[in-house]
Order: structure tokens, then C-alpha cells, then sequence
């Protein structure tokens, strides 16, 4: 027997070894969680429907011209299942390429009896493959790769007329339209909940916000077209809007008053996409939304606030509300606005008709980054560093740092920024440095000097998979001190050029002549004079002599990022605890709903390109795309948390974005085929063979790029818990 033989008589031994281990992992999977088990196959018969249809369009277009179609599968690899009709039945292979005989043949082989047996065989075979992500449509002539195969036969692909492959070829992209359609129209037959064109909230100093927008108004048309519209037509209004482009707004206050707005989006300074947009946050409901069985923290912290799930807010001191953004402007107001300090927030209950009224004192907090000095500053003051938590068994732990330590030294430093903190622990990795902190204890504030030994974080494989980097880590996460009146250092403000002439470390201890003890106190002073000029004084480190300089402060809140917020940790959070703002869009007539399902299915396909032409020209971050990875999770989710209406919802979405993807103009997806018929018709004639060959493999490389790429974003997302 030759080694090639030996070879292959071994894989027959091993092949049956291997499918039962793979079987007794599935049975093993299966049993540890039944329901995950059928979600994941939800998932794949979704992303096998969508597969299919499409495939289905090249095969039925394929028929109706007279190309002989060799293959119709599902999936990628070694094929799980073959059908082909046979006289007297259906002949079936089970993992023809895995299970073989000696000689060659399928091991797993069987007919099964249907009808006459003097009947036509097939010539299609039809398969389902063992990797259950994409598909395919086997043509006699035809090649995703290079030139297509020349052959005399005149049911070739390559035979057929120009026309002719170009319906072949557009024909998958139409039936993921078609189906997109279709299954959108069944979705807004039902109905599904979603948010409207409401305005949740504006972002301050965004186009929104500077026009006059509020939270409550309706948006009636956008550009004119009135056609139920929901937020997304929001959305996709400043993304498509083109630079320098105004879009129209005609809004309905809450008032009943109505008037066209015109706002020109542009990119926020919070979203790392590109995306340009008017500053307009999504409806908010003001009813505390379920928890999840397993989130038991969160409901006992709710519970300890003296609230519930299904809690609804009714009033703010004593006023009744209607809309997110009157609570926002009393218990979250924007940096810069001087709001009550003991709001009293009335809830109802959803269990009864109780009413509860809760007083929530607030204090000022920093809401914003409190690495960057220039998001946690007052007038160009910044706070010092102070620790907010401390992680177990960290070398702050071992080091004896605890919260609401104050850090005055680091080695030689005196009230060392983030920046040279983080350096001098860079440097200490593995040695010893003293940190020395201020500590309030039994009413006194006591300096300490403590020994601090940084480490290295993470692990070697997740930095070496540039999964993260790995640096020096301390175990404590920075905050700043607004308790007292001591500042950091100075930093100059937005359009200017100097910060104030304070030193290091100086103590601030009026503004006005009025005295001040904390930042608090000093950001209430600085909102009494908006716009006017000011003195403030301060007394320089070791010494009693006191000083001052003039300055002036800005008639907006650009001097600012720190705001005033709940002192109780829950309510602090409690936005995030309310449930979204949707309504039903449910179409009134067969005709309407197919109107609603044409349209959305416009909106999807406008979307993608949209975003692919923004990552072309460099407007929208590539982070901003999620590939299989990222969207397997999120199909996971819906199926978990969502109703089998939005499941639908979302996979006519990745039906249209599929079409788009798939008729882009580079050779070995459909688009670039299109643009080799296109170029056919124009010269009367083919494009070479070597044309075809070198863009084929160079569009395989580009995709195969951005495919890898957009994966192993993904993957870096899931590992660092952003996907």
C-alpha cells in the first residue's frame, strides 16, 4: 500500500472517531442549557433564511435562462447533507467528503423511494455544509475566482448572454431586497414597538439645543416627508446630510404650537464615530424599567432608595411632568445651571395608587472623565486627585490607600496631575514608591505616608493578541476632591490662551470677597456671575499671605464640566433605569404597512451605504462596523431579551445590508462581477483573462482584510465587555 493510500485509510478509521467526540460535545452543550441550545438555532435558521433567499435568486435566475446549476448549498466547508433527485427517488449523502469508502465513495449513501422510477434525474444537487455562515450557487462555467471556465457547452454560464448573466448575477441581490420588503411589511402588520420622532432630550452646545429644541417636542416631517417616522429617521437625517447642508425640521411643541426648525448637523465630541448628528437624545419614559431575575444588587439598591420596578415619576417639586427632560433639568441639570439643591421627586406607584415623595439631596459631582483636567475643572481650577474606589487585592489595598483618600505627594511630587502619576508608577513598576495621602479620621485631616508597589496589568496573551496594553496598575480608580478648596493646578479655558495665574497646590478662599470652602462653593459663586468679571483670592502653598487675581467668567457654561447630582448613588443612576419611549407602528391597512415596509427597507439600504461611503472618505470610524462576531451577539440578545417581531425586524435589516455588501463594485462579490459584465457590454467583448484573475484575488485580499479586521474588532470589544 503507498503512503498516499495508507493516508487515506487511516482518515476513513479517524473520521468516525471525530464526528462522535463532536457529537458527544454537541449532546454535552445541549444538556448544560436547553434554552441556549434553541436560540442558537433560531440564530442560524434566521442567518440561514437570509442565506438562502439569496442564493435562491441566483439559482432561480440561474433556471430560468438555462444555465445548468451543478450546486445549490448552504454554508461553507465539507458538506453535513447532499439531495439530489434520482430515478425513483431522492438519493441522499451524509459528509460524503469525511465518511468514504476504500474506494472513494460516500459511506453514508442511501435512496429514498419517491415515486416513478423511470423518472429524470437531477442534475442539482442540493447541500447543506457543516459551516453555517454564507452560501453558494455551483453554475457549469462559472468561477467566484479568476476567469470563468471556457467549456462548449451552451448551458455554461460563460455561454449565456451579457443580459442573461446580469440577471444571474443581480438576482440575489434583488431577492434579499424582495424579502427585506416583505418581511418588514409583516412586521408593521403585526406591529412593533419602537421609538418615534420625539425628542427624549437635546445635548447642550449641539445644533439641537442651539436652535431651541427641547425634550416633548414631536418631529411632524423631516425635509417635508411625514411618513411615520420614528427616531432613526432622526438619525439618519444628519448622517446623510452632506457638509454645510441645513435639514428641516417641522416640530411640534408640547405647547401645540408648530414651526419649521432649520439645524446643520456635525459630529459630537462624545461619539468616536464621525457620524454627524443634531444633538438629540432618544424618548426616555419616566416609569423605572424590570430588572433581570439575576440583577439582585441593583433591585435591592432601588429598593433601599424606597422605590420599584414600574415606579412612574409624576412631579418634581410639586409640578407634575410629562416628559424625561423636566426631570433631567431638576435632578441632572447641564454643567453651569444652578438648579434646587433638594428637588422632591413624587413617584407613583405601579402596584396601587400610592404616592411617594422623595427629597434628593444634590451635590456637585464630576460627570465627565476625571483623567482630563479640562473636564473636571471650574473656571480653569482643577480639583486635586482623590481615590474613589479602591480593588481588592490590589497594591493599593496591600499599600493601605482607601476611598476618599486625597493624594498630595507621589515620590517627590507635590500634587502630582493624572499624567505624572501615571508616569511615576510606570516607572516603579515592581518598586517600592511612597504615595502620601490626606485621610479624614475621627473628625481630623491626617497626612499619611504610605509604600506603594505598582504591578503590570492584564495578562501576556490578551497584550500580545493586542487585545490591550499592558501598563503599571495601581488598584484604585481617581476621582477629584471637591470637598475642599485646595486646587491641583490651573488650566487655561476654551479660546484662551493662558490659564489663571494661581501656583500649584494654592488654597482658594473667596470669589467676590465672599469666602469659599469647597468647589461646590466656589462653582456656586462662579454661576452668581456669569458674564460679569470677577476677584477671586487664594493663598499659595506654606504660605498665610492672601492674593488676588481678576478674572472673567464666560456668559455660558463652557467654564465648566462638573454638575450638580443626586448624593444617593441610585438615583444617580436612575436615567439608565428608565425604560426607552416607543410606540407602536403598526400600519392601519395591507396597503399602508407595505408602504411602512417599503420604506424602512429604503431607509436600511441608504444607511449602509451611507456608512461605507463615511469610512471611504474617512467621516465615519471603521469602529463604527460590527462583523460576524458582533453580530451574532447581537442577534443572541434579541433573541434573549426581545420578542420574535423584532427578531424578524432584525434580519430583514441584515437582509437589505446584505444586498448593499454584496453588489459593491469589487470583483468577487456580485457588485464586481456586474462591473466585468458592464465593461463586456461596453467593449463587446470579455475582460482578460488576466484582468479577471489579478482583481479577483486583489478584491479576495481587500475583503478578506476588512473581514479580519472588523473580527478582530469585534473580538476586541467582547474581551474588553464593549460588545
Amino acid at each position: 500500500m503507498t503512503d498516499k493510500a495508507s493516508a487515506k485509510n487511516q482518515n476513513q478509521k479517524s473520521s468516525p472517531i471525530i464526528i462522535l467526540a463532536i457529537a458527544i460535545l454537541a449532546a454535552w452543550f445541549v444538556y448544560q442549557d436547553p434554552a441556549r441550545f434553541v436560540r442558537i438555532l433560531a440564530i442560524l435558521a434566521g442567518f440561514g433564511a437570509v442565506i438562502f433567499v439569496h442564493e435562491l435568486g441566483h439559482f432561480l435566475a440561474a433556471k430560468s435562462v438555462g444555465i445548468l446549476v451543478e450546486a445549490f448549498a448552504i454554508g461553507f466547508g465539507p458538506i453535513f447533507l447532499g439531495f439530489r433527485k434520482v430515478p425513483g427517488g431522492m438519493l441522499v449523502r451524509i459528509l460524503p467528503t469525511i465518511l468514504q469508502k476504500p474506494d472513494g465513495e460516500a459511506a453514508l449513501t442511501f435512496k429514498i423511494p419517491l415515486g416513478n422510477p423511470a423518472g429524470k434525474e437531477g442534475e442539482t444537487e442540493y447541500q447543506i455544509r457543516l459551516i453555517p455562515l454564507g452560501g453558494f450557487v455551483k453554475m457549469l462555467g462559472q468561477e467566484d475566482m479568476g476567469a470563468d471556465e471556457v467549456t462548449d457547452d451552451p448551458r455554461a454560464y460563460n455561454n449565456k448572454k451579457v443580459g442573461q448573466r446580469s440577471l444571474v448575477i443581480s438576482a440575489g441581490v434583488i431577492m434579499n431586497i424582495i424579502s427585506a420588503a416583505i418581511v418588514f411589511v409583516i412586521v408593521f402588520s403585526v406591529g412593533i414597538e419602537q421609538p418615534p420622532a420625539m425628542i427624549g432630550d437635546v445635548i447642550e452646545g449641539m445644533p439641537a439645543s442651539q436652535a431651541g429644541l427641547q425634550g416633548g417636542d414631536r418631529i411632524l416631517a423631516i425635509d417635508g416627508k411625514d411618513n411615520n417616522l420614528s427616531f432613526m429617521h432622526i438619525i439618519m437625517a444628519g448622517a446623510f446630510a452632506d457638509k454645510g447642508q441645513q435639514v428641516t425640521f417641522t416640530v411640534e411643541h408640547p405647547d401645540g404650537s408648530i414651526e419649521d426648525i432649520a439645524m446643520e448637523p456635525r459630529p459630537s465630541e462624545t461619539n468616536t464615530t464621525g457620524v454627524r448628528m443634531f444633538g438629540i437624545e432618544p424618548p426616555t419614559s419616566l416609569t423605572i424599567g424590570k430588572f433581570s431575575p439575576d440583577d439582585k444588587a441593583s433591585l435591592e439598591a432601588l429598593q433601599k432608595a424606597g422605590l420599584n420596578p414600574q415606579d412612574t415619576v409624576v412631579a418634581v417639586n410639586g409640578q407634575p411632568i410629562e416628559h424625561y427632560s423636566q426631570l433631567r433639568k431638576e435632578l441632572y441639570p447641564w454643567p453651569g445651571t444652578l438648579p434646587s439643591l433638594n428637588p422632591n421627586i413624587t413617584f407613583k406607584s405601579a402596584n396601587s395608587e400610592e404616592i411617594k415623595t422623595i427629597e434628593v439631596p444634590l451635590a456637585l459631582r464630576v460627570t465627565d472623565s476625571p483623567i482630563d483636567p479640562q473636564k473636571c475643572s471650574v473656571l480653569g481650577l482643577v480639583p486635586r486627585l482623590k481615590i474613589s474606589t479602591v480593588s481588592p487585592n490590589s497594591p493599593a489595598e496591600k499599600a493601605g490607600l482607601q476611598t476618599d483618600d486625597v493624594i498630595t505627594r507621589i515620590g517627590s511630587q507635590k500634587n502630582p496631575t493624572y499624567t505624572e502619576m501615571t508616569r511615576l508608577f510606570e516607572e516603579s513598576v515592581n518598586k517600592e514608591i511612597i504615595v502620601t495621602v490626606q485621610r479624614r479620621e475621627e473628625g481630623k485631616v491626617m497626612e499619611k505616608d504610605l509604600a506603594l508597589t505598582p504591578c503590570l496589568s492584564g495578562t501576556w496573551w490578551k497584550a500580545l493578541l493586542g487585545f490591550e496594553q499592558r501598563r503599571a496598575i495601581i488598584g484604585f480608580f481617581p476621582t477629584r476632591d471637591l470637598d475642599s478648596n485646595i486646587i491641583l493646578n490651573t488650566v487655561a479655558l476654551e479660546n484662551k490662551k493662558e490659564a489663571l495665574p494661581i501656583p500649584r497646590g494654592s488654597r482658594i478662599t473667596a470669589v467676590n470677597g465672599e469666602e469659599v470652602r469647597t468647589f461646590q462653593e466656589i462653582t456656586l459663586a462662579l454661576m452668581d456671575a456669569q458674564g460679569k468679571d470677577i476677584e477671586i483670592s487664594y493663598q499659595a502653598p506654606d504660605s498665610d499671605q492672601t492674593e488676588k487675581v481678576a478674572a472673567t467668567v464666560p456668559n455660558n457654561s463652557s467654564w465648566t464640566k462638573l454638575a450638580f447630582r443626586p448624593t444617593d448613588k441610585t438615583l444617580r443612576v436612575l436615567p439608565i433605569m428608565l425604560e426607552p419611549y416607543s410606540e407602536l407602528f403598526k400600519g392601519k391597512s395591507l396597503a399602508q404597512s407595505l408602504g411602512m415596509g417599503l420604506s424602512t427597507t429604503g431607509l436600511f439600504i441608504s444607511q449602509t451605504y451611507f456608512t461605507i461611503k463615511g469610512m471611504v472618505n474617512g467621516t465615519v470610524s471603521t469602529s463604527a462596523a460590527q462583523g460576524p462576531v458582533g453580530i451574532l451577539r447581537l442577534s443572541y440578545r434579541i433573541i434573549q431579551e426581545r420578542s420574535i417581531i423584532e427578531y424578524l425586524h432584525f434580519l430583514a435589516m441584515l437582509s437589505a445590508i446584505i444586498a448593499v455588501f454584496n453588489f459593491l463594485p469589487i470583483p468577487v462579490v456580485d457588485g464586481g462581477h456586474m462591473l466585468f459584465l458592464i465593461i463586456e457590454k461596453i467593449k463587446g467583448s470579455p475582460v482578460s483573462v488576466k484582468v479577471q484573475e489579478v482583481s479577483s484575488y486583489i478584491g479576495l485580499a481587500l475583503l478578506l482584510s476588512l473581514f479580519l479586521y472588523i473580527t478582530w474588532n469585534d473580538i476586541a470589544k467582547a474581551v474588553t465587555g464593549q460588545l
